[in-house]
């Protein structure tokens, strides 16, 4: 089985003269490459892995993918450093993957990766402006800085972290002290976040920030899918803590939050107020946010997607799978 991930680095110089070398150095050092426009970049990984007994397709794929997108990360994060620019990460809305499979694969291949593939989820304002005025101004003016810390942050990874820090100013304690009381508190919401999803939140921190310790890196592809929960518990948190700066997990409703997302499907609005929604569109793994520079046929990045696939394709291959679903061979390219 032959894994094939897409993704694009787009640039965002604070001058211009910034990417002044940038395509030729691109050109010379780093294939599988190509240019969706002067400051959007599509790079390619490719890996083989073997399929056993011992480990489900899934899990295989998922972390495979995740390998793959780590070192499209670490490339983007080179040239960022040498080039002194802004880089976001991101992907075509519809085929970011291919997974090539042989005919002995491909007869008992069912579902993968489908689990994973987030297209779409809510993105929400949760407070109603005019009630967390006050509060904010009156009861808890800190929560601003923190939460526009957050949203503001231009990568996922410093998002997500930002987020863990309004944890740990509201509860006192740093983030290894958080599990149980930060449970606690957001068990007795309408969230509906389990312990081992909250639980997961403080790993993926120590992750990202001490990678040199844990061994185990964080990259923005992992923070991406969990920026709207998180968002949604740090809300909660801010505005129905009872106490603030205090370890206890008491809750006390302010009044201010009007809209919560119950598990993956479930929208919960307070009647009376104003709700915005916003749809926001992913890559097709969920790991990274969509660019509207590479919608599906629209640039050189199809043809280059898909030239490399045609000259990688096992001669056993028994088809491709991506986002579109488990297709032929034969019926891939005709599609495409």
């Amino acid at each position: 089985m032959i894994i094939w991930r897409l993704l694009l680095v787009e640039f965002f110089p604070d001058a211009t003269e910034h990417l002044h070398g940038l395509q030729d150095f691109v050109k010379a050092k780093i294939p599988n490459s190509s240019w969706v426009d002067e400051s959007c970049l599509s790079l390619m990984g490719a890996t083989e892995i073997a399929v056993t007994g011992s480990e489900s397709y899934e899990d295989l794929i998922i972390k495979a993918v995740s390998n793959l997108d780590a070192s499209i990360e670490y490339t983007a994060n080179i040239l960022s450093t040498l080039f002194c620019v802004r880089v976001r990460v991101s992907g075509p809305a519809s085929t970011s993957f291919a997974i090539i499979l042989n005919k002995h694969e491909f007869s008992d291949f069912s579902r993968v990766a489908e689990q994973h593939n987030f297209l779409n989820f809510a993105n929400l304002r949760p407070v109603d402006a005019e009630r967390a005025f006050s509060f904010i101004s009156i009861d808890r003016p800190e929560i601003a800085g923190l939460l526009s810390g957050a949203l503001n942050a231009f990568a996922a990874a410093s998002a997500f972290t930002a987020y863990i820090r309004l944890f740990e100013a509201a509860f006192a304690l740093s983030h290894n002290q958080l599990r149980k009381p930060l449970h606690r508190f957001l068990a007795s919401g309408p969230l509906n976040i389990s312990k081992a999803e909250s639980d997961d939140w403080i790993a993926l921190r120590h992750a990202i920030s001490h990678s040199d310790r844990s061994g185990n890196a964080g990259f923005d592809g992992d923070a991406y899918p969990e920026l709207e929960r998180i968002k949604q518990a740090a809300y909660d948190v801010a505005f129905n803590k009872k106490k603030w700066k205090s370890p206890d997990s008491e809750r006390e409703s302010s009044g201010c939050v009007s809209s919560v997302v119950e598990g993956s499907e479930k929208i919960s609005v307070t009647e009376g107020v104003q709700c915005c929604i916003n749809l926001v569109k992913s890559e097709a793994l969920g790991r990274y946010p969509a660019s509207p520079k590479a919608e599906y046929g629209s640039f050189a990045w199809r043809n280059f997607f898909l030239s490399n696939l045609q000259d990688q394709i096992m001669e056993d291959c028994g088809g491709i799978y991506t986002s579109f679903g488990l297709q032929t061979k034969q019926e891939f390219f005709q599609n495409a």
